[in-house]
């Protein structure tokens, strides 16, 4: 009967330690899901801000006559974050923009103000662009950012909206950022296109706008001018080499341009065949390649291909550059094809061979000192006769040591 007794208040001990364990387990699920606009949403459902200021803000706006905070609780989700398509935040000291990467996106009316504070990090609104997001204007002039690397993988015509002047980034940062030109072929009375103007209002002020400014060089061959929206280098009727320049705060990045005559034809580009000795993964102009570069303008719309890419690799970057990449050690075909803008039908084509840094063009294999080398003068007679005469000599000495054994048997 003890025993009895023992057990039934053994397992009531038990029974009461789990009740707490299971009221806890309960509070905690009701902790992590809560009611917001007649619907159960979990946790992960709630936008986390890092910065106050900012998640105040959009608490408080109105979007076309609705709140963002649809349902007045204090708190904003992702769904009602979707409904968020512009907002000004300029001037209030935010330090982080984490949370703004859940807004919407409406076309022609996505405009975010988020200049005038202490943003640092650019990751919130690069997410929301790898999520198809299209600014109209992204204004993220005179803060704290010293690194655009982020934005680095979008073209310029995705970057199109983006103010940006005014931050501590060194003049590099912003070169890359918009994807300034190497080198610019053109032939005469003709433009180029640099940056566009129009969600700025046009007024070719760009480095207010984007945070570089262009300057020609004083030879009265080249000239600035503004083409529909866009600001554009221009060639007059001269051709002639000339430089371009992009500025930011004192530094300049010189910008070589050559303008051909309007004459040339595709035909009259030379390309020759080419022996590169580089390292693996390096790279260069594929106009280095081609001459003269008064005609070069003509092939700027060429496609260009290789024969080989684990020899060499042809990229085109945001700019319309073509550079060739080095891959392996081998020889590959260059060819450039027209496309249906290019004012020719000719196809340009050209082999590259790559050796490694430091080889002949005909790199012998190591070869044993003591033997004779191909190609050295050895006159093979003398060296049969000297043979034949060592195995006479042999065969002497061995018929004297027979005889003079069968003399002693």
């Amino acid at each position: 009967m003890k025993k009895l007794i023992a057990a039934v208040c053994a397992l009531g001990m038990c029974a009461a330690a789990a009740v707490p364990q299971t009221i806890c387990a309960q509070e905690f699920d009701e902790m992590e899901t809560s009611t917001h606009g007649g619907s159960s949403e979990n946790a992960a459902d709630i936008v986390h801000f890092e910065d106050p200021k900012l998640e105040e803000l959009i608490l408080n706006t109105e979007q076309f006559g609705t709140k963002i905070d649809a349902n007045g609780d204090g708190m904003l989700t992702k769904e009602e974050m979707s409904h968020l398509y512009m907002l000004d935040a300029s001037g209030m000291g935010i330090t982080s923009a984490e949370g703004i990467q859940y807004a919407g996106f409406d076309a022609g009316t996505s405009v975010f103000d988020f200049s005038d504070n202490e943003i640092t990090d650019v990751t919130p609104f690069v997410e929301m662009m790898e999520n198809g997001f299209h600014f109209y204007t992204l204004n993220l002039d005179n803060n704290a950012i010293t690194d655009f690397s982020p934005f680095f993988r979008f073209n310029t015509d995705e970057l199109n909206g983006l103010r940006i002047s005014g931050n501590p980034a060194d003049a590099d940062q912003y070169f890359t950022l918009w994807d300034l030109p190497n080198e610019i072929y053109m032939h005469t009375e003709s433009y180029r296109n640099l940056a566009i103007l129009h969600h700025f209002g046009g007024d070719g002020e760009i480095s207010e706008t984007h945070g570089i400014d262009f300057e020609v060089a004083d030879d009265g061959l080249l000239y600035l001018g503004y083409p529909g929206d866009y600001i554009a280098v221009c060639s007059g009727d001269q051709s002639g080499d000339s430089v371009l320049y992009a500025v930011h705060d004192g530094v300049r990045k010189a910008i070589p341009v050559h303008i051909g005559s309007s004459y040339a034809q595709v035909s009259d580009v030379i390309a020759k065949d080419a022996t590169v000795k580089a390292e693996l993964n390096t790279s260069q102009s594929l106009m280095d390649f081609l001459k003269p570069d008064s005609a070069l303008w003509t092939v700027n719309d060429y496609n260009w291909t290789s024969s080989d890419e684990n020899v060499v690799r042809l990229e085109q970057n945001d700019a319309g550059e073509w550079n060739v990449i080095y891959t392996g050690y081998g020889t590959a075909t260059i060819t450039g094809t027209p496309n249906t803008r290019a004012n020719d039908g000719t196809t340009i084509s050209f082999t590259i061979t790559v050796q490694k840094p430091g080889t002949s063009v005909e790199e012998k294999p190591q070869e044993d000192p003591q033997k004779p080398q191909q190609g050295d003068d050895v006159d093979t007679d003398a060296v049969n006769t000297t043979a034949a005469f060592g195995v006479l000599l042999a065969a002497a000495g061995y018929g004297l040591v027979l005889t003079r054994k069968l003399k002693s048997e």
